[in-house]
């Protein structure tokens, strides 16, 4: 992980990884299963606006609480060096990517779950309903977060780019 970069090895082990795939496929199956099989339930919808808020606020503390963290190391690199702008912009590059990251998240999955909002707060409002015309829309901009974030990750990193170049060219 970030936090613990030098360990990262004896932490995350494939056993760890196996079990957090696990852990994250069987909570996206249970959690769709149980929207789409209960969609009509306000305190359904309710619970998935909540793990939305709740996901979108855990990302933004995480977020920040790497900041701080490269922010502290990038002070300690420039106090025993001088040549401090190298850091800086390969600091100020992975922060833009993890702006972009939250942005396309928030931009992507934002209109669904206020489309969820105002099916709990005004369901026979011309508005919402109006509204409600545009669920389809809403669907597929959520599987275009699934194809975005990787592109970003493969635009913002030279070394993906690289290995993706390989892969394609069956390194020719």
């Amino acid at each position: 992980t970030i936090f613990y970069a030098l360990r990262y090895h004896s932490i995350m082990t494939l056993q760890r990884a196996v079990v957090t795939m696990a852990s994250v496929w069987l909570a996206s199956t249970v959690s769709s299963t149980i929207f789409i099989t209960y969609y009509r339930n306000n305190a359904i919808l309710l619970c998935l606006i909540g793990f939305f808020l709740f996901m979108l606020v855990l990302m933004l503390v995480l977020y920040i609480h790497m900041f701080a963290l490269a922010r502290h190391h990038l002070c300690s690199i420039s106090s025993q060096q001088k040549q401090p702008t190298i850091y800086r912009s390969s600091s100020l590059k992975g922060a833009i990517t993890l702006t972009i990251l939250l942005g396309v998240f928030f931009i992507c999955w934002g209109p669904f779950f206020l489309h969820l909002i105002l099916i709990v707060t005004c369901p026979t409002n011309p508005f919402c309903t109006c509204f409600f015309s545009y669920f389809n829309l809403f669907l597929i901009l959520i599987i275009c977060n699934s194809v975005v974030d990787p592109l970003i990750y493969v635009f913002r990193s030279q070394e993906l780019r690289r290995t993706l170049r390989e892969v394609v060219l069956c390194s020719w």
